[in-house]
């Protein structure tokens, strides 16, 4: 056996022959070792993941790894050119070999060889003198040739020792000499120790601490989970409440609109059948009257007549309004005539056919307008002179032929167009054209037959009426035979409210029954006003 630094070779478990030697039987020894540190940084991993700092009070990840830690008591040996022994002695266990590994071979202790070498030194298999000169004499420890003062004559007397009988004595002679330095050695292992044992009683604590609070602040945090769950599930259970009180309000509204809509049906049922009762003795009437005529269908005598005349007066009366409501409809086209630059005291006629009982007229002389009316019903005609208005008793279109061309500001009429045929309406619009001025206004108003009640019922309640006429197709007639600027001006102002109204959108079927609704309470009436063409 050569007692070579270079070559030797410890006996220990495991044949460790250098540094970064293979290992044999030592990794079960290993595995079975408590690791502090490995333990300690496993607790510290964990802290940091629950964000708790070292005293167990929440913090961030950075917190906890800056906080305070265990570490061991002696100084770390920092990398020099050369050592003394004594400066590995001050280490112990795992962090003797990783700082001998460190030093001497300038790298940290990962490989097997210094898991051997931690075995043997933690089983008393070999000493820290023996492994510093192992990992200092071996091959790669040799190419580091890192000095360490005092190292060689220990380590051969270490190595010597383990020969046989002289061994035991060399063993027993140097176990003498180091008597009075292994008392303050074991003194200061055993304050090092206490040192430590009192830092992880510390950390134990404050770990204990930490879970405690921790713990309390689940249980808060649960008892103030299920107080806010049984806050939502109660605000859950008043919606639900509330929803179901809608939806059965939402119920009760629309069978209370289905039973108003019903309501409504009969209403209009009923007024319809009183109507044409009502049409039935006009046409009764009229047929008594038509019995009358002289035999060869000649003309009335003047008493029928008159008396003809004064009974669609009295009909008028009834059905078309009182004089009042009647001058505050046709007060709108005060505004037209001012339009079209027509002002009163002008000096220009306003030509009205079918005057009537001369409310327009009134209007128009009231505002200071020269105004003429045509008609034939001698009665009104009577009323209107009485009134002094101008008026003349004569058939609207001859009338209009035996006027001079552009000599008339504005021709009107209030429920004319209806009682003639539609050959007649088309030679009044061409007279009505050729008569006015160049800019002159015409006013045609009649009834609208878009409302449901008016093109079916109402509009037959006279009985001179022929037809009713579509506003689009008095537009066009007038459009077609050489006006301009026709348009259709829809009339509801005046004219009573409507007994229905439409329902809330919000209400089943608002959209059909909305519809419904408009078709008997559209305008009843409608006038299309127009332009004859200026001089250019």
């Amino acid at each position: 056996m050569s007692d070579s630094p270079t070559n030797s070779q410890a006996n220990v478990p495991g044949s460790v022959a250098r540094a970064g030697g293979k290992t044999t039987g030592a990794d079960d020894l290993i595995q079975r070792t408590l690791d502090v540190d490995a333990i300690m940084r496993r607790v510290r991993s964990e802290l940091s993941k629950r964000g708790v700092d070292a005293d167990g009070q929440p913090g961030s990840i950075t917190q906890t790894v800056a906080g305070k830690h265990w570490y061991p008591v002696a100084n770390r040996l920092p990398e020099r050119d050369h050592y003394t022994l004594a400066d590995f002695f001050r280490f112990d266990d795992e962090d003797f070999v990783d700082v001998a590994y460190r030093a001497l071979l300038r790298r940290p202790a990962n490989d097997a060889g210094s898991k051997e070498y931690l075995a043997a030194l933690r089983s008393g298999t070999i000493s820290k003198v023996e492994i510093l000169g192992l990992i200092r004499f071996s091959d790669e420890g040799m190419k580091q040739s890192v000095p360490v003062e005092g190292l060689s004559g220990p380590y051969r007397l270490h190595r010597w020792r383990r020969l046989p009988i002289v061994g035991w004595f060399l063993g027993m002679g140097w176990a003498l000499a180091r008597l009075p330095g292994l008392s303050r050695r074991l003194q200061a292992i055993e304050a090092s120790s206490a040192h430590e044992t009192q830092a992880l009683g510390r950390w134990a604590n404050r770990l204990d601490a930490a879970l405690a609070r921790r713990l309390l602040r689940a249980d808060d945090e649960r008892r103030a989970l299920r107080d806010e769950l049984a806050k939502v599930i109660s605000d859950i259970q008043k919606i639900t409440a509330t929803q179901n009180a809608i939806d059965a309000k939402l119920r009760d509204s629309d069978a209370g609109h289905k039973a108003a809509l019903a309501k409504l049906n009969d209403e209009l049922r009923g007024d319809h059948r009183r109507l044409l009762a009502m049409l039935e003795r006009l046409t009764v009437f009229l047929d008594g009257a038509m019995r009358q005529l002289p035999a060869g269908g000649g003309p009335l005598a003047l008493p029928q007549l008159q008396s003809m005349e004064q009974q669609y007066a009295s009909f008028e009366e009834v059905f078309r309004g009182e004089r009042s409501q009647i001058k505050l409809r046709v007060s709108h086209y005060l505004e037209v005539l001012a339009a079209a630059s027509i002002a009163p005291d002008g000096g220009e006629v306003i030509l009205d056919l079918g005057s009537g009982r001369g409310e327009w007229l009134e209007v128009l002389a009231e505002h200071g307008y020269s105004a003429r009316g045509v008609d034939l019903n001698r009665g009104m005609l009577e009323e209107s002179e009485k009134r002094g208005h101008d008026v003349v008793e004569a058939d609207v279109l001859n009338y209009l032929k035996a006027q001079d061309s552009d000599s008339i500001a504005a021709i009107t009429s209030m429920h004319l167009v209806e009682h003639i045929p539609h050959p007649v309406l088309i030679q009044l619009l061409d007279e009505a054209l050729r008569v006015l001025r160049p800019g002159g206004v015409l006013i045609l108003e009649t009834p609208n037959p878009e409302n449901v009640l008016v093109g079916s019922c109402t509009f037959y309640m006279d009985p001179t009426h022929l037809n009713p006429i579509p506003p689009l197709l008095l537009q066009w007639l007038v459009q077609a035979r050489g006006f301009e600027q026709a348009a259709i001006d829809r009339l509801s102002e005046h004219r009573g409210e409507p007994d229905i109204v439409p329902v809330s959108e919000d209400v089943p079927g608002a959209a059909q029954i909305n519809r419904m609704v408009g078709w008997f309470t559209a305008p009843p009436d409608y006038a299309v006003i127009a332009r004859k063409a200026a001089r250019t």
